[in-house]
Protein backbone atom coordinates (compact mmCIF):
# COMPACT_ATOMS: atom_id res chain seq x y z
CA UNK A 1 0.00 0.00 0.00
CA UNK A 2 1.80 3.64 -0.86
CA UNK A 3 3.03 2.13 -3.98
CA UNK A 4 2.12 4.24 -7.10
CA UNK A 5 0.68 2.80 -10.38
CA UNK A 6 1.18 3.89 -13.62
CA UNK A 7 -1.22 5.63 -15.16
CA UNK A 8 -2.47 5.47 -18.85
CA UNK A 9 0.02 8.81 -19.27
CA UNK A 10 2.77 7.77 -18.01
CA UNK A 11 2.46 9.21 -14.73
CA UNK A 12 2.50 7.67 -11.23
CA UNK A 13 -1.09 7.53 -9.25
CA UNK A 14 -1.86 6.86 -5.75
CA UNK A 15 -3.03 3.54 -5.24
CA UNK A 16 -6.01 5.12 -2.74
CA UNK A 17 -8.00 7.87 -2.45
CA UNK A 18 -8.04 10.23 0.51
CA UNK A 19 -11.25 12.33 1.08
CA UNK A 20 -11.74 15.61 2.46
CA UNK A 21 -14.70 17.16 3.68
CA UNK A 22 -15.49 20.43 0.92
CA UNK A 23 -15.67 23.72 1.84
CA UNK A 24 -18.77 25.53 1.55
CA UNK A 25 -19.34 29.13 0.44
CA UNK A 26 -21.77 30.99 2.94
CA UNK A 27 -24.33 31.01 0.81
CA UNK A 28 -25.15 27.84 1.20
CA UNK A 29 -27.37 26.28 3.69
CA UNK A 30 -24.87 23.91 5.59
CA UNK A 31 -22.18 24.87 7.07
CA UNK A 32 -20.05 21.48 7.47
CA UNK A 33 -20.05 18.70 5.55
CA UNK A 34 -22.04 16.08 7.48
CA UNK A 35 -20.32 12.41 7.52
CA UNK A 36 -23.68 9.85 7.93
CA UNK A 37 -23.26 7.15 10.36
CA UNK A 38 -25.31 3.87 11.65
CA UNK A 39 -24.83 3.71 15.05
CA UNK A 40 -26.26 4.66 18.36
CA UNK A 41 -25.25 7.25 21.19
CA UNK A 42 -26.29 8.22 24.77
CA UNK A 43 -28.30 11.45 24.34
CA UNK A 44 -29.75 13.37 27.54
CA UNK A 45 -32.09 16.25 26.97
CA UNK A 46 -31.29 19.15 29.76
CA UNK A 47 -35.20 17.92 30.95
CA UNK A 48 -34.42 14.69 31.11
CA UNK A 49 -32.82 12.83 34.58
CA UNK A 50 -31.67 10.13 32.45
CA UNK A 51 -29.70 9.33 29.12
CA UNK A 52 -31.28 7.59 26.47
CA UNK A 53 -29.60 5.35 23.32
CA UNK A 54 -30.18 7.02 20.14
CA UNK A 55 -29.15 6.85 16.67
CA UNK A 56 -27.11 9.18 15.11
CA UNK A 57 -27.82 9.80 12.00
CA UNK A 58 -25.32 12.04 10.97
CA UNK A 59 -22.63 14.22 12.68
CA UNK A 60 -20.01 17.04 11.34
CA UNK A 61 -17.95 19.57 13.30
CA UNK A 62 -20.53 21.85 14.20
CA UNK A 63 -23.57 19.34 14.77
CA UNK A 64 -25.50 16.39 14.15
CA UNK A 65 -28.61 14.46 13.69
CA UNK A 66 -30.12 12.24 15.86
CA UNK A 67 -33.74 9.77 15.74
CA UNK A 68 -35.80 9.77 18.89
CA UNK A 69 -39.31 8.54 20.09
CA UNK A 70 -40.37 11.75 21.62
CA UNK A 71 -40.97 15.68 20.35
CA UNK A 72 -38.13 18.15 21.58
CA UNK A 73 -38.01 22.02 21.77
CA UNK A 74 -35.51 23.95 19.49
CA UNK A 75 -33.09 25.43 21.62
CA UNK A 76 -33.17 22.50 24.50
CA UNK A 77 -29.90 21.63 25.64
CA UNK A 78 -28.66 18.52 24.26
CA UNK A 79 -25.89 16.05 26.00
CA UNK A 80 -24.41 13.57 23.85
CA UNK A 81 -21.68 11.11 25.21
CA UNK A 82 -20.05 10.19 20.91
CA UNK A 83 -16.95 8.38 22.53
CA UNK A 84 -17.25 6.28 25.90
CA UNK A 85 -16.58 9.22 28.61
CA UNK A 86 -16.79 12.25 26.16
CA UNK A 87 -19.87 13.82 26.15
CA UNK A 88 -20.36 17.19 24.36
CA UNK A 89 -23.49 19.89 24.73
CA UNK A 90 -25.23 20.88 22.09
CA UNK A 91 -28.11 23.24 21.50
CA UNK A 92 -31.66 21.21 19.41
CA UNK A 93 -31.77 23.74 16.30
CA UNK A 94 -34.69 22.25 14.71
CA UNK A 95 -36.93 19.15 14.99
CA UNK A 96 -40.03 17.59 12.94
CA UNK A 97 -41.69 14.26 13.18
CA UNK A 98 -40.90 11.42 10.46
CA UNK A 99 -42.79 8.79 10.30
CA UNK A 100 -43.51 8.50 14.08
CA UNK A 101 -40.31 9.14 15.28
CA UNK A 102 -38.74 12.44 15.21
CA UNK A 103 -35.54 13.67 13.62
CA UNK A 104 -33.47 16.61 15.93
CA UNK A 105 -30.66 18.61 14.44
CA UNK A 106 -28.29 20.34 16.81
CA UNK A 107 -25.50 22.44 17.16
CA UNK A 108 -22.34 22.16 18.92
CA UNK A 109 -21.82 24.06 22.03
CA UNK A 110 -18.44 24.16 20.32
CA UNK A 111 -17.15 22.90 17.42
CA UNK A 112 -15.30 19.45 16.80
CA UNK A 113 -12.21 18.94 14.42
CA UNK A 114 -13.33 16.94 12.01
CA UNK A 115 -10.70 14.45 12.46
CA UNK A 116 -12.97 14.11 15.95
CA UNK A 117 -16.22 13.62 13.89
CA UNK A 118 -14.13 10.65 11.80
CA UNK A 119 -13.18 9.23 15.00
CA UNK A 120 -16.68 8.84 16.34
CA UNK A 121 -18.68 7.78 13.47
CA UNK A 122 -15.95 4.54 12.86
CA UNK A 123 -15.68 3.72 16.38
CA UNK A 124 -18.16 1.31 16.78
CA UNK A 125 -18.34 0.02 13.26
CA UNK A 126 -14.85 -1.57 13.27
Amino acid sequence: MGEHQPHSSGHPRPSRILLRPRVVSGSQKRASERTSTVRTVLARLESQDRPIEVPLMNISPTGLQISTGRPVEVNESLYVEVLPGRILKATTKWAREDDGNYLIGAEWETSIPFDDVWRIRTEYEN
